[in-house]
């Protein structure tokens, strides 16, 4: 997943009725890890891409 958006990702607490701020929640319930890595180094474009390894199950 990536974005434009300048800045990290950071888990969220949200309140319970809130409709929002569990993405990055979910992924760390799922994902045996998860990072994130800047898509350019100049500050003019900022942006992220969000990865996440899924263990596999089965043979």
């Amino acid at each position: 997943m990536w974005d434009d958006a300048p800045g990290v990702p950071c888990k969220q607490e949200p309140d319970p009725c809130s409709e929002r701020g569990r993405g990055l929640l979910m992924v760390e319930a799922l994902a045996v890890a998860w990072g994130h890595h800047p898509l350019s180094l100049d500050a003019e474009h900022p942006g992220k891409v969000v990865w996440a390894a899924l263990a596999r199950s089965g043979k």
